[in-house]
């Protein structure tokens, strides 16, 4: 045991101690570009190992390559092809495999004269992906599949694609289902760049750029829930750019360029709540001055100081060679972040992506982008490791002063948290969600030195991820725990 908690503490010193410097992921004689995380319920990696794709370029042909990430030794694989032939194969989404769910990646290819969409799938026990099967295929161009982003892991995937430039949504689970045509475009009118999300208790959210034929872009917003698809509304007008990304769990999440009075301005949006097309618009400004072209982000599942949850984001200015990477700690407050680095590109195409690739005792997530080295393209990234809570090891004998990992974990509805004081002293255990709101208070008074336990009883409570925090003199600490209903 001591030998391997060693091990484990030379690995942690060695991620945290590379952490905010750019590290260059390939060196070799492919060229890559557009690199894409997988979707991952609550953006933490259930797959191991985790892995993100690429896109690959030699000569005409386009194709798709997996990279696996090792956290033993903090590194990741040589390319794996997922398609390997003299076509075009681009746009590649993925799944991992989570909660009983199959693991799945989709992309478009023109193998048989114009653009349809393919796909593989992967079980958690299989070691490998399978064959490639076809998902949908016809005389017209099916193009640009995404995956809804997904919270609670169920056992069947929503996706959306375009054909005839119009916007589709429908289920997978083995095959698609309930297909839908939800955007439809005509003379005068064109929507483009849909992106679904899970609204919770089977309910989507669809948001798409309206480009009318004054040129007028709007970004405008459909639900659909039981079958049944809504009426569209306009979220925002005047728009300039759009991008989404994951935020919250089930809450519709895009950064978006607009005009103000003339001015240009930049807005993160989390929709929340979306019930019969009446939600509350929750956003903030960022402190960014210029046009963005590229923007990728995720909420991550950890809490950090003043239970503040992390926020990595990765952007690009419009006509701008540098890529910018930062970390906010906040939601409510979004200017209120660390500004890790500025990357000067050669390469002025490629589209950054952040992904999560560890969750155990901390959160490592990699912000990962494409640049010139040679006349070629390589990825490199710049990784972040968050260790839970808000622990001061000094302060902290963990001999007497322990928090332990509730069981059973994941649970429904209940759980049972233990906690050991030294001294005679006023003990606080809370419960907070994981945009750090406060949903309950298991603890608050004087306790003696001593071992305790305690039942947590999350019944009222929607599935997610929770942290519980204890404070107790001078001495706090946190953990994650996971709700499934």
């Amino acid at each position: 045991m001591k030998i391997f908690l060693l091990h484990f503490f030379i690995l942690m010193i060695s991620i945290i101690a590379q952490t905010r410097d750019v590290i260059q992921i390939t060196n070799d004689s492919l060229s890559y570009d557009n690199p894409s995380m997988p979707l991952q319920p609550m953006n933490f990696p259930h797959g191991i190992p985790s892995f993100f794709l690429s896109e690959i370029r030699e000569g005409r042909s386009i194709n798709i390559v997996m990279l696996t990430y090792d956290n033993l030794t903090d590194s990741f694989s040589s390319p794996i092809f997922i398609t390997d032939n003299q076509f075009i194969n681009r746009n590649a989404v993925s799944s991992e495999p989570a909660w009983g769910r199959d693991g799945l990646i989709i992309w478009e290819s023109n193998k048989s004269g114009n653009f349809d969409l393919y796909y593989k799938t992967k079980s958690s026990e299989d070691e490998n992906w399978s064959d490639t099967k076809i998902l949908l295929s016809g005389e017209d161009d099916e193009t640009n599949p995404r995956f809804a982003y997904d919270m609670y892991g169920e056992n069947y995937l929503a996706l959306t694609f375009t054909k005839n430039n119009n916007l589709y949504f429908a289920y997978f689970q083995d095959s698609l289902y309930n297909l839908k045509e939800v955007f439809t475009s005509k003379e005068g009118v064109y929507y483009h760049n849909i992106q679904s999300f899970v609204n919770g208790n089977d309910k989507f959210v669809l948001i798409c750029e309206k480009v009318t034929a004054d040129s007028n872009t709007k970004i405008v917003m459909k639900s659909i829930k039981s079958n049944v698809v809504s009426e569209e509304i306009i979220l925002i007008d005047n728009v300039i750019s759009y991008n989404t990304y994951r935020g919250n769990w089930g809450d519709a999440s895009f950064f978006v360029s607009y005009l103000d009075e003339e001015e240009i301005k930049q807005k993160l949006v989390d929709l929340y709540n979306v019930n019969n097309n009446q939600y509350s618009n929750f956003d903030f400004y960022l402190d960014i001055e210029g046009e963005i072209e590229y923007f990728d982000g995720l909420l991550v599942p950890i809490i950090g100081k003043e239970n503040n949850p992390y926020h990595p984001f990765v952007y690009r200015y419009k006509n701008n060679d540098s890529l910018f990477i930062k970390v906010a700690e906040s939601r409510s407050e979004f200017d209120y972040y660390h500004k890790i680095l500025s990357v000067p590109l050669k390469h002025k195409v490629s589209k950054p992506a952040v992904g999560s690739f560890y969750f155990q005792y901390g959160h490592l997530t990699y912000s990962i982008w494409a640049d010139s080295v040679e006349n070629r393209t390589q990825l490199f990234g710049v990784k972040r490791f968050d260790i839970y809570g808000d622990v001061d090891e000094k302060k902290i004998n963990l001999d007497d002063f322990y928090l332990s990992q509730n069981y059973p974990n994941p649970f429904n509805p209940t759980t049972i948290i233990e906690y050991s004081i030294p001294n005679n002293e006023h003990v606080i255990l809370k419960v907070f969600d994981i945009l750090g709101r406060e949903v309950a208070t298991l603890v608050n008074e004087q306790k003696s030195a001593g071992t305790y336990k305690v039942n947590f009883n999350a019944e009222n409570l929607p599935s997610g991820v929770y942290i519980y925090k204890l404070s107790s003199g001078n001495y706090t600490t946190s953990r994650k725990m996971l709700m499934i209903k």
